[in-house]
């Protein structure tokens, strides 16, 4: 059976996905944001800190790139569903689902201070989107449960 490319208003509800081109390109953004920084100037910021606050960093780090990466993973699977390479019935299946993620580091952390500030805005811009794609994807399972 052909799948075919489903336009945001062909399906009721559908319109939940016209956030899609906007928050795959501020995803994106970060993504590069953050390679660029910890690629260049964070090798070099991480070689200024101590043992422990090295490992904050390593772990705020861990935790910008996996919710990044998350939020990619299920922004794509949302696009194939609009393509019509994946049906809405598998977007559901709870192997797309996004992981949860426990932060390694949060803004109210003690910690959180000694991160440089360009760590501490990653941080935070990743874990809203984060957040907002989270809340998405739950409306997005609670709203079409009952087409699938």
């Amino acid at each position: 059976m052909a799948r075919k490319k489903i336009p945001p208003t062909d399906m009721k509800g559908m319109e939940v996905f016209r956030f899609l081109k906007t928050s795959y390109d501020e995803a994106l953004l970060l993504l590069v944001l953050s390679r660029d920084y910890f690629a260049i100037q964070g090798r070099k910021d991480k070689q200024k800190l101590s043992k422990d606050q090295q490992l904050i960093y390593t772990l705020a780090s861990s935790t910008i790139t996996t919710q990044l990466t998350s939020v990619m993973s299920w922004l794509l699977l949302c696009r194939a569903m609009q393509e019509g390479e994946l049906t809405l019935e598998q977007l559901q299946e709870e192997k797309f689902a996004m992981p949860e993620i426990n932060p390694g580091v949060t803004e109210s952390d003690s910690c959180f201070s000694t991160l440089s500030a360009p760590v501490k805005e990653l941080l935070a811009k990743s874990s809203n989107l984060y957040n907002r794609m989270k809340r998405m994807e739950s409306s997005v399972r609670e709203h079409f449960m009952y087409m699938v």
